[in-house]
């Protein structure tokens, strides 16, 4: 979004929002919106603040390999150290390899 017009934007925003709750959210708080920069900070506010993210790293934490529903193990431990990195703070590379351990080596 970077070399997107500042003016853009927003109309860019609305027409990529897919989930329902996404689209009611920002028809229901665009016109209070006066940059994507504000956007983003109440969007991010309202869809990852720190309790979802708590909640994630929870969920990382927890989670077990379980091969009829998470495919390939490494496709698994992959997607969860990309969820990691998305969390504020992003988890370190000793976390996210601290999570390889609960996988048996091959």
């Amino acid at each position: 979004m970077k070399s997107v017009d500042e003016r853009l934007k927003l109309t860019l925003v609305s027409k990529s929002l897919t989930e329902e709750f996404a689209k009611n959210w920002y028809m229901a708080t665009k016109e209070h919106l006066n940059s994507y920069e504000e956007f983003k900070i109440k969007f991010l506010d309202q869809f990852w603040s720190k309790e979802s993210q708590s909640h994630t790293r929870a969920q990382i934490y927890r989670c077990r390999y379980d091969k009829s529903t998470d495919g390939s193990m490494a496709s698994h431990l992959s997607k969860n150290a990309v969820l990691g990195t998305s969390l504020q703070p992003p988890m370190s590379e000793l976390e996210v390899h601290g999570l390889s351990g609960k996988y048996p080596a091959n």
